[in-house]
């Protein structure tokens, strides 16, 4: 330090008032000479080696007491110190995104694990169930009377004919050991004379049997399962508006870029995602627009929308005046989920995994968590129809015939409004501008 510098005592600065503070402070490129003029050419502070080498032809050369004149107090360091402060602020816009992206990733992750836990279940569930049914059905044609009853009647008749066999072979071995001629005479004609009918029905009963199988066989299907679905990671730019402590609020400057004709449609509501505008219908649909005022899509859903916010990418959650909230993926615009919330919502706005919902059958915001349910509220001093945050504590909403602002310090601003009892919503666009929409 005391190379490049000229170190003094605080206490002699303060006690000499003469003293300049610029020979305190060395050149850049002559460390041994102090600053002493400024080149307004070159917007740069040197030592007068430096002005007659590099900076004679500059016409702007003052000397350093001059360019020290209010320095504290002029324009260009007011404006170094709100650039600096609106670049700190949207680059904690941007780490707030990105954690709250980190977040968001984690739970999609949960949530997808718990999908693929709920698919395997369901599978196991599902194969349990055929197993019964073809249990159950093997148990049925075990069960059919007629081939039960015909089987053992088969076999009964069969035992019988067998006995009689097994009978006259008896008694023929006995008279050929033990008796007469006679006797053996006697039975062998009996035996003979009967044998042709026995054997006439051994014939018939042994044409008509005909033996029953029953056999299984799995559905090839089953080999043909490769895989149960499909992950998908997708990347989207993050968008990082400036927020809302930026925007002048009594300047009442408007420039009309394009007009929606919403053909049909009432109590409008949007929002602007990427290049692309999503408008709420109260007539039931969800509108999809390109950033030159295009329809490109629609969606029918239940119920009146009222208000629409996005969530996470292509996400957007809708709020029905009352207390389903409908989950929408807006790229391809289908219906993923609706949500049963704790309090009636007509407006609605998300920001770091947190509803915002207002309604004007009450007089209060309500902040619901993930799940919808209500964690806090702020009172209102009039019913309050729509709302929209940048941060979880720093909010807009139509206040009787104002447009109040809330911030995150807590401090409370007004923009009047002509009419007493229009419904405004609220967006930001490409540009980070306020955008509203009114229904009369």
């Amino acid at each position: 330090m005391s190379i490049e510098h000229k170190v003094i005592q605080i206490k002699d600065v303060s006690k000499n008032s003469s003293l300049s503070l610029s020979s305190l402070v060395a050149c850049n490129e002559h460390p041994k000479k102090s600053i002493e003029v400024f080149c307004k050419d070159h917007s740069k502070p040197c030592c007068t080696l430096c002005a007659t080498v590099h900076h004679r032809k500059c016409e702007q050369v003052v000397t350093i007491d001059k360019a020290l004149y209010r320095i504290k107090e002029s324009e260009k360091v007011k404006d170094l110190v709100k650039r600096l402060q609106e670049s700190n602020e949207n680059l904690e816009d941007v780490l707030q995104k990105r954690k709250q992206n980190i977040k968001t990733f984690e739970m999609d992750t949960d949530t997808v694990l718990l999908k693929i836990e709920a698919l395997r279940k369901n599978l196991i569930k599902h194969v349990n169930t055929l197993e019964k049914n073809l249990r159950d059905e093997l148990q049925n044609s075990k069960k059919q009377v007629t081939v039960k009853i015909k089987m053992n009647d088969e076999e009964t008749e069969l035992s019988s004919l067998k006995s009689n066999f097994m009978n006259w072979k008896n008694i023929i071995d006995a008279c050929i050991a033990d008796g007469s001629d006679l006797h053996c005479l006697v039975k062998m004609e009996e035996i003979l004379e009967n044998l042709p009918q026995v054997d006439k029905r051994v014939s018939n009963l042994t044409t008509e049997i005909k033996d029953t199988s029953i056999s299984f066989e799995p559905n090839k299907t089953i080999s043909d399962i490769t895989s149960l679905g499909r992950i998908t990671l997708k990347g989207s730019t993050m968008k990082c508006p400036k927020g809302m402590r930026k925007v002048n609020f009594h300047s009442g400057k408007v420039k009309l870029l394009f007009t929606i004709d919403v053909v049909g449609g009432r109590q409008i509501s949007g929002i602007f995602l990427d290049d692309y505008i999503l408008l709420s219908d109260y007539t039931g649909k969800i509108i999809k627009y390109d950033d030159k005022g295009t329809q490109i899509g629609e969606l029918k859903i239940p119920g009146t929308p009222s208000d629409i916010t996005k969530v996470v990418d292509w996400t957007v959650a809708v709020a029905t005046d009352s207390i389903q909230i409908h989950i929408i993926d807006s790229q391809s615009l289908t219906l993923h989920n609706t949500i049963s919330a704790d309090v009636n919502t007509y407006g609605l706005s998300f920001f770091d995994n947190e509803y915002i919902t207002s309604s004007y059958s009450n007089s209060c915001i309500s902040w619901l968590d993930s799940s919808f349910k209500r964690i806090r509220i702020a009172e209102s001093s009039a019913s309050a129809y729509f709302v929209c945050c940048t941060s979880k504590n720093d909010y807009i909403f139509k206040e009787k015939n104002s447009i109040k602002y809330v911030s995150s310090t807590g401090t409370v601003s007004y923009a009047g409004v002509d009419s007493q009892d229009g419904q405004f919503t609220y967006a930001f666009d490409f540009q980070d501008n306020i955008c509203c929409w009114t229904y009369f």
